[in-house]
């Protein structure tokens, strides 16, 4: 799942990958599967606040991965 802003540049478009950037989540947390979830968030202020929502929500976060990151 891609939390991402719809703006932001994506290199790799998927038809698997669900867009519902942050604003969104809680308008449209009901399109979420409540399964095994990998969430793509472009910073860790990002992932911090939607991890925890969606996770109170009751929905299975596995993994994340940080865009924006220059770790790589």
């Amino acid at each position: 799942m891609d939390i991402r802003a719809f703006n932001h540049e994506r290199d790799d478009v998927d038809k698997e990958v669900l867009n519902v950037p942050c604003a969104y989540l809680k308008r449209f947390n009901e399109v979420i599967p409540y399964e095994n979830i990998h969430v793509i968030a472009s910073d860790k202020l990002e992932v911090n606040l939607r991890l925890h929502f969606l996770i109170g929500k009751g929905i299975k976060v596995t993994s994340y991965e940080i865009s924006d990151c220059l770790c790589k």
